[in-house]
């Protein structure tokens, strides 16, 4: 895609935009271009939310206890983290996951298709993580250790769902 250095600030033309996609279209069917995967399975691109998560659970004994894998690919998708031993898939959650009722709707899908296959999933906010990372971390310590574990973990969606300070 041409940057805006290389346009000037004009808009691409529809025949151009339709171009561009026709190509990409083409080079994802024959196998040239390797698509969010590639990215989502890069140990060395972290988010700041993962590095931040993997911190903090540096200090418990989370990963001295079970087998945790990061970007851990299961199927189309990529789990941010995953509890191997508990089949628990760990996904911290940017503001994007909230933004749009469309968004939320591919989540869901995404986890019902974890959640058939005998996975649980244990979703956290980003903004939650950063400002009450102590609560946040022994939530999931306790998520952990209890005897229920078949529920999915969500934060509510009206409390974030355009709601973000930027």
């Amino acid at each position: 895609i041409l940057s805006n250095k290389y346009r000037k600030g004009k808009p691409l033309s529809a025949s151009t935009r339709k171009k561009l996609s026709d190509s990409l279209k083409l080079a994802h069917k024959e196998g040239h271009h390797p698509g969010w995967l590639s990215v989502n399975m890069d140990e060395n691109r972290r988010t700041f939310p993962e590095l931040f998560f993997v911190n903090a659970i540096s200090e418990t004994e989370l990963s001295k206890k079970y087998t945790i894998l990061e970007k851990f690919q299961f199927g189309k998708y990529v789990f941010d983290f995953a509890i191997v031993d508990l089949k628990i898939d760990i996904e911290i959650d940017g503001h994007h996951h909230f933004y749009d009722e469309y968004t939320v709707e591919k989540d869901k899908i995404r986890d019902k298709n974890s959640v058939d296959k005998g996975w649980k999933v244990y979703r956290i906010a980003w903004r939650k993580l950063r400002d009450e990372t102590t609560t946040v971390i022994q939530d999931l310590l306790d998520y952990i250790e209890s005897e229920d574990k078949s529920s999915i973990v969500r934060w509510e969606i009206k409390d974030i769902l355009l709601n973000i300070p930027y």
